[in-house]
């Protein structure tokens, strides 16, 4: 009886770290993409150029950065709200969404700094945060809740 006890409360311990690590990413996940919206929606100028190294120069560039912006405040509400749902189907889905995400902003943002020849301080952070952020996608996506508890 003891040792089943111990195996159920190692299983529901393993259990409760997992959702923890998603619980986590999808926090952290909100707050950085939270102020990264409020910037771009407060202060787009100096956020591209912080970014890209070039102000956006047209009132089409102010816009797109502005909507982008106001998109990544949208993310920021969605994964705040999962995060204490961590393993449900949706959550899971805004992680895959995620990878998705952060994998297109690594191409998008090496493309701007080799192809386009764009210099910014932010970009290779950027590139670095969101590798770690895939990273972090992935191995949260792999990892499975227990959904089966032994019985007594």
């Amino acid at each position: 009886m003891a040792m089943k006890m111990r195996s159920l409360r190692r299983i529901n311990a393993r259990a409760g770290l997992e959702i923890g690590y998603m619980r986590r990413l999808l926090i952290v996940s909100a707050i950085l993409e939270g102020m990264a919206g409020a910037a771009l929606v407060l202060l787009p100028s100096a956020s591209i150029s912080i970014l890209l190294g070039a102000p956006p120069d047209t009132p089409v560039a102010f816009s797109i950065a502005r909507g982008a912006g106001v998109a990544l405040l949208s993310l920021s509400a969605a994964y705040w709200l999962a995060r204490n749902d961590a393993y449900s189907a949706a959550a899971r889905g805004l992680v895959i969404a995620m990878l998705l995400y952060n994998s297109a902003f690594i191409l998008l943002l090496g493309y701007a700094r080799v192809g386009s020849g764009l210099n910014g301080i932010g970009i290779l952070p950027g590139i670095l945060l969101h590798i770690t952020l895939v990273i972090w996608c992935v191995v949260c996506l792999r990892r499975r809740p227990h959904t089966k508890t032994p019985t007594l």
